[in-house]
């Protein structure tokens, strides 16, 4: 009978201990498939909550992460009534018999438990790769005793945890980067867009939407094309189609988008595709940039490159360029065109009487006259100063030309109101027609030009056309630069020096050099065609300082042989007083010589001084203050103003030759020497009188306050040598 009751008691243990196998393994299955379907840590509690409250009783729990670097504990998820039942605390350290096994916890004395106190804790480690990770801690309500079978289903439930614990990282690094992402392309400075194969925008940023002028909405229902300037449709199309197929990975371009209100945007673009891990492509990332302001300074830095500031015309080098195209032109087309060089004859007298600004507005007048004398095919451009130039299209015959040029003269000889003035000019003008007989492009210009300098000989306010006769005229400047240039690689020149007298007293106070040329050949060449051929040529430069270098010599000369101290004077070419190593270049010589810089004078014409003004005064002003003198040669020839004048730093004013001789028998010259000396009284200048051969001529200036003579009526063409003895003579 007992042992039927001992066999029927482990019959029945034996059938718990199934059943009980039974209902964990059910559990285990129902719990990891809740985790795996879990999408993070809050949604996994729960499912561990619930599943384990009707075999063990646990009503509530917390899932605790723990800091990789600090150990401390964080709250992930919670589920039920936690209250301050918890074990473990928030922000503390991890307590060191949390190790890798699950741990049970007793808790108060169901007698002396209260609300939701908690009577029974399980806390099972989370660990991945051997480091603990995280803490599931489940509470109860009821005692429970620790049971090895839901241990090792808590144990797998453990390792799933990790799983969802780092599944859930992910998750929250993912959102976090999309997050960055999103507020960097929202905060993006340049616009930004996704760009399908057929052009439509997948995605526009705020940056985008405001350049473009539409909302993103309106972007996302247009395509690349829609919004693109009619002229810029296809530029990156070639470019687009490299991208496509592999050969760049990347390219930038620039293109003229259409805004909603119509306005052009200039944009820099750099296009790139993003393509999936297997390499298809997904869309084309584009960084749009708003370029306009820089393609605004662009062409404005473009336009002064080629334009006349003053009159808004093409300059001299955009003229070169258009009438380069015109040579072509007319070859390919068998067309005959003409350029019209127009230089005004009586401009000086109004800068000189009513100041630059005056001048100015001459320049824009005759600029705008001119314009309106041709046709719109035609160019009219400034080359400078008051010398303008007009290139005809399509001329069939010099009297068309002509009759172009007639109209620019009647037009030029109404009045312009300026400053209260009615103002007027006229103008040389010189006509060369091209294709015209063996005639080289490059001559056209110069021919022009030819032509118009014999039509001011001619008594100005007219035109001339350009035939072959005048050909012999550049062909004897060609022989003078050809000749110059030899005589300077012979050294066939040397310096000459003609005296500068008191007026009063008749001594020496200066000597002027200039050179003399050995070569028979230029000697017989007048010497203002000898000037013009060597500045054509660019020799002038080259040549004043060679006679700079041997007046210094002579003059230290005089003085090691104990000649009384006197200046010399030493002219000056365009560009020279202008260049940048100038003012070094006179010291240099000083210094070599041994010359003091308070005997040497030079002399600038007025032309010179205006070729670049701001850097002439500056020049000027470095000579002036190392102590040497400075003179306006040839003054009354040039533009030079009142203006002007104040702002150089000269010492004195020489009187042009043709201003001089004969003044004593000819009322207009003696109006304007008075004038002139008036001008220097009121500047403190010297004035000195050149081309004086006279006595009549001598005494007249004289008396109206002339400080110095210089011509003939003193020694002039001395040698070095002659004017160390005429110096000893005359002391």
């Amino acid at each position: 009978m007992a042992a039927r009751k001992r066999a029927t008691r482990n019959k029945q243990d034996a059938g718990r201990r199934v059943g009980d196998a039974e209902r964990l393994l059910a559990l285990e299955v129902d719990l990891l498939r809740g985790l795996v379907e879990a999408d993070d840590l809050a949604a996994a509690l729960p499912v561990v909550v619930e599943l384990t409250s009707e075999p063990a009783g646990f009503s509530s729990g917390t899932y605790w992460t723990v800091d990789e670097r600090g150990r401390t504990l964080h709250c992930a998820a919670r589920h039920g009534s936690s209250g301050a039942a918890s074990v473990l605390v928030e922000g503390a350290p991890a307590p060191d018999w949390l190790g890798v096994d699950p741990v049970w916890l007793a808790g108060m004395p169901e007698s002396e438990a209260r609300g939701d106190a908690w009577r029974s804790t399980l806390v099972v480690p989370v660990a991945m790769a051997g480091a603990l990770i995280g803490a599931l801690e489940l509470r109860s309500a009821a005692t429970v005793s620790p049971d090895a079978g839901l241990l090792r289903v808590l144990r797998s439930v453990a390792v799933q945890l990790a799983h969802v614990h780092a599944r859930t990282a992910a998750f929250e690094r993912l959102r976090e980067s999309e997050s960055r992402f999103a507020s960097t392309m929202a905060l993006a400075a340049i616009g930004i867009s996704h760009v399908d194969d057929e052009g439509h925008f997948l995605y526009v940023n705020p940056q985008l939407c405001a350049m473009l002028g539409y909302s993103e909405s309106e972007l996302l229902a247009r395509t690349v094309r829609d919004i693109s300037h009619p002229d810029d449709v296809d530029t990156t199309h070639e470019l687009s189609a490299r991208l496509r197929q592999g050969t760049i990975a990347s390219f930038k371009a620039e293109k003229r988008y259409i805004r909603k209100d119509g306005a052009a945007v200039w944009a820099g673009l750099t296009i790139a595709q993003k393509r999936d891990r297997h390499g298809r492509k997904l869309y084309d990332v584009s960084i749009v940039e708003d370029i306009s302001a820089r393609k605004e300074a662009e062409q404005c830095i473009q336009y002064l490159a080629s334009h006349d500031a003053l009159t808004g015309l093409p300059n001299r080098a955009r003229f070169a360029q258009l009438l380069g195209l015109a040579c072509e032109a007319a070859r390919r087309d068998r067309r005959r065109f003409a350029v019209l060089f127009v230089d005004l004859d009586r401009f000086k007298a109004i800068n000189d009487t009513l100041g630059h600004e005056a001048g100015d507005d001459m320049l824009r007048a005759v600029a705008a006259r001119l314009r309106g004398c041709v046709r719109a095919a035609d160019v009219v451009a400034r080359l400078g100063g008051d010398e303008f130039v007009v290139l005809l299209q399509d001329v069939g015959e010099p009297a068309v030309a002509g009759k172009v040029a007639t109209n620019v003269l009647k037009a030029l000889a109404d009045p312009v109101a300026i400053q209260g003035s009615d103002c007027t000019v006229s103008a040389s003008i010189g006509i060369c027609l091209h294709p015209d007989g063996e005639q080289q492009d490059q001559a056209v210009l110069r021919n022009a030009d030819m032509a118009m300098y014999l039509a001011k000989q001619s008594g100005k306010n007219g035109y001339r056309v350009y035939v072959d006769e005048l050909n012999l005229i550049s062909a004897e400047r060609a022989a003078i630069e050809a000749q110059l240039r030899r005589a300077l690689e012979r050294d066939e020149y040397e310096v000459r020096f003609d005296a500068r007298i008191d007026a009063t007293t008749g001594a020496i106070v200066a000597l002027e050099a200039h050179v003399r040329w050995r070569n028979t050949e230029l000697a017989a060449v007048a010497p203002h065609k000898l000037l013009g051929a060597a500045e054509a040529a660019g020799l002038l430069v080259p040549i004043n300082r060679k006679i700079l270098r041997a007046a210094c010599e002579a003059c230290a000369g005089w003085q090691r042989a104990g000649v009384a101290p006197v200046r010399v004077a030493v002219s000056l070419a365009a560009g020279q007083i202008a260049d940048q190593s100038f003012v070094a270049d006179v010291r240099a010589v000083l210094e070599a010589t041994g010359l003091e810089a308070g005997l040497l004078e030079l002399d600038a014409t007025e032309d010179v001084l205006l070729y670049d003004s701001a850097r002439s005064a500056r020049s000027l002003a470095a000579l002036k203050s190392a102590g040497i003198s400075l003179a306006v040669d040839a003054f009354g020839t040039g533009k030079a103003s009142f203006a002007d004048l104040q702002r150089f730093p000269v010492d004195a004013l020489k009187l042009h030759h043709a201003r001089v001789q004969g003044v004593a028998f000819d009322l207009d010259k003696q109006r304007y020497v008075e004038g002139i000396l008036a001008l220097g009284q009121a500047l403190k200048l010297t004035i000195v009188a050149t081309g004086v051969s006279s006595t009549a001529d001598a005494d007249l200036l004289r008396a109206g306050g002339c400080s110095a003579f210089q011509g003939s009526i003193g020694p002039h063409g001395l040698s070095a040598e002659e004017c160390a003895t005429v110096l000893r003579e005359r002391r």
